[in-house]
């Protein structure tokens, strides 16, 4: 589970969201950790930071991994991510990556989202 929180910074943007994410799953499976270990000493053992994209990957991955039981991916407050006006805002990259994941059809993960109806978010979350 993950909540965006307006208060504090690092649960204001996608990389919040998946490094939570990550870990928690780490914490659920010793295939998972073992798989997380490894992308963590690919990264230099912390020492470089690891792209957004190199995390979703790392996801999906993980989530792609057979006989895993159901994930299930409860995204709180998706309004409290932050919105801007510039061309990509922290808000459009989660939806961007939510879409990313429901349209991999992950066997095994249910996604949930709440939020208010917000303009930008109620078209990627309607179908």
């Amino acid at each position: 589970m993950y909540y965006y929180d307006f208060r504090e910074d690092q649960k204001k943007d996608l990389r919040g969201l998946l490094s939570s994410v990550l870990f928690q799953l780490c914490d659920q499976s010793d295939l998972y950790y073992s798989i997380l270990s490894t992308f963590h000493s690919a990264h230099r053992d912390g020492a470089q930071s690891p792209s957004n994209d190199d995390l979703v990957r790392c996801l999906k991955g993980l989530l792609n991994l057979q006989r895993t039981s159901p994930v299930y991916l409860i995204v709180d407050g998706l309004d409290e991510c932050l919105s801007t006006s510039s061309l990509s805002s922290p808000r459009e990259g989660v939806l961007s990556c939510l879409e990313e994941l429901v349209e991999a059809r992950v066997p095994n993960l249910r996604i949930c989202v709440t939020s208010r109806p917000e303009a930008d978010i109620k078209p990627v979350l309607e179908h």
